[in-house]
């Protein structure tokens, strides 16, 4: 699929680029799958990248269903066009990606820079803390977000369209929260959310699931901190926090 070519002469503050990767493993992530959507057009984009020869590792092809055979004899993301032609749009729309620190580093490592992006994952943490959960799929359906046909789940473009119907959800519970603010502080104000951890209401994981992280045994938060694998930003900070103030 063609890259999505953009006037000069776009320039807005409020336009997004909801974004979502699809990659051949978790740690070291080169990207096999890319799907974007601008805010402001009913067109997106998805392509296929091949990872130099590295297989894909099999959990993860159990997550997106991409296999070998599908981008046999494809180039890196990075030897593309494709490439520039989202850089150049970068410069333009705000992204905007559920765990943004993933994605955003996914294209960092193939030479995208990004700034300034919107994680809907720590926007729904900060508005819905006390939900069970804030997977895209769960608030996809806790958000009442409605589709005329049923995207497809863990794929790049199918996360995209629920991606962009949950954030504009999530932006009117943010004007809801804040009446007084207009679109550009709100636009900062996601921003400003999406750029630190965020203090979590519940813990979800482990013995102590379902209790208020402010209850969590010192002894167990300072597992997490320094003894577990946890990798979630959010979890560590959260715990860390309570583990000083315990």
């Amino acid at each position: 699929m063609k890259p999505i070519k953009l006037s000069q002469s776009i320039k807005s503050a409020f336009m997004y680029l909801f974004l979502d990767t699809e990659t051949h493993h978790v740690e070291n992530p080169i990207m096999i799958q890319l799907a974007y959507k601008p805010s402001d057009r009913l067109e997106y984009f998805s392509s296929l990248y091949g990872t130099g020869g590295i297989p894909i590792d099999f959990n993860s092809m159990a997550v997106h269903h991409i296999t070998e055979a599908e981008i046999a004899g494809k180039p890196l993301f990075q030897d593309t066009p494709d490439k520039d032609v989202l850089q150049k749009i970068l410069e333009t729309y705000t992204l905007v990606a559920h765990n943004a620190a993933y994605d955003v580093g996914v294209l960092e490592w193939a030479g995208v820079e990004v700034s300034l992006p919107i994680c809907t994952l720590r926007l729904s943490r900060y508005l819905l803390p006390e939900i069970d959960s804030h997977k895209l799929q769960y608030l996809r359906y806790y958000l009442g977000t409605e589709f005329a046909e049923k995207p497809q789940t863990h794929d790049a473009l199918g996360d995209v369209l629920v991606l962009e119907k949950v954030f504009f959800k999530l932006y009117e519970l943010l004007k809801q929260k804040e009446p007084l603010k207009d679109d550009v502080e709100l636009k900062n104000m996601m921003i400003e959310i999406s750029s630190h951890p965020s203090i979590l209401y519940m813990c979800k994981f482990g013995k102590h699931k379902g209790t208020l992280w402010t209850d969590v045994p010192r002894d167990y938060l300072d597992w997490v901190v320094n003894k577990s694998d946890f990798t979630d930003e959010d979890v560590l900070y959260t715990a860390r926090y309570y583990l000083e103030r315990a």
